[in-house]
């Protein structure tokens, strides 16, 4: 059963529940790292994705709040699947851009970490292509210094200024899922400016993950130098006690 804990919240929320969402090396055809998905259980709407709550969560006082109780989950089941001797680099958590400015965030998740004998190396840390409009460099390059890792996600999306991927360093990008779409398109000047964003986060040292894979020709038409992906291809979202 999915890790649960009780919340009582502004949101009404009464709990929620972590899933864990395989990204895979086609190189090792093997799954080497998870994305940390939570789901909010609502008693009035049910289950809540993160794309249905975190527009109203992440500009609330609970966006702190919901954010180190995943931490603190990650942190508790990444424990458990070391010691099942499960294989992966590290699992990532969203963080809201309100949460990552916020003064005690690092400080917090570092104190979190030190209480648990927790190894940081093992996390990696989500952020949305808002970051490019706020003042996070600092921040980031501290939680890097840490050992966290710090992945982008929706890469390369509407209204996303890639060209900022050259100022604020970072170490994977998830690609906005049209560039699967467009890797296979048949319109020359959609793939072709698929091919030259995947060059353009190589030549940064960035490695990007592949999202939404539907098929084995999509994949057979990625970079060879994108060897992570995510999506139907890989595999459902698994609750903690799937993962060995």
């Amino acid at each position: 059963m999915a890790n649960e804990k009780n919340k009582d919240d502004d949101l009404g929320l009464r709990s929620i529940e972590l899933y864990y969402i395989p990204i895979k090396n086609r190189e090792y055809d093997s799954i080497v790292d998870y994305r940390a998905q939570l789901r909010i259980n609502d008693p009035q709407l049910g289950v809540l994705l993160p794309e249905e709550y975190l527009p109203v969560a992440q500009r609330s006082l609970q966006a702190y709040k919901l954010t180190m109780s995943a931490f603190e989950t990650v942190m508790e089941d990444i424990t458990k699947f070391r010691h099942r001797d499960a294989f992966f680099e590290w699992i990532s958590v969203y963080v809201p851009e309100r949460v990552l400015t916020e003064k005690n965030f690092v400080a917090d998740l570092e104190e979190m970490a030190a209480n648990k004998q927790f190894n940081l190396s093992d996390l990696c840390i989500e952020v949305s292509q808002n970051v490019f409009y706020e003042d996070v460099a600092v921040i980031v390059d501290e939680l890097r210094n840490m050992n966290i890792k710090v992945l982008i996600i929706d890469f390369g999306g509407p209204f996303c200024p890639i060209t900022r991927i050259c100022s604020l360093k970072c170490d994977y990008v998830i690609m906005d899922e049209v560039y699967s779409d467009w890797i296979t398109s048949d319109n020359n000047s959609e793939k072709e400016m698929a091919l030259s964003v995947f060059e353009m986060i190589k030549s940064q040292n960035i490695q990007a993950i592949t999202a939404g894979i539907k098929t084995t020709e999509q994949l057979k038409l990625i970079p060879e130098s994108c060897v992570l992906f995510t999506g139907k291809l890989v595999g459902r979202p698994k609750k903690a006690s799937g993962i060995r």
